[in-house]
């Protein structure tokens, strides 16, 4: 496995980068979870 990833660089590239948007993708759920949470919570106070 080592040896592969040495020799085919942009491989590595091809895993840090889905990495990074798999990363971003929870947050940006995890937020958007959170921003339904407080409109609910905003709309049962008017």
């Amino acid at each position: 496995m080592f040896d592969f990833l040495s020799s085919n660089p942009l491989y590595i590239v091809l895993i840090i980068s889905l990495v990074v948007w798999g990363g971003i993708y929870i947050y940006m759920a995890r937020l958007q979870r959170r921003v339904e949470t407080l409109e609910k919570q905003n709309d049962s106070q008017r």
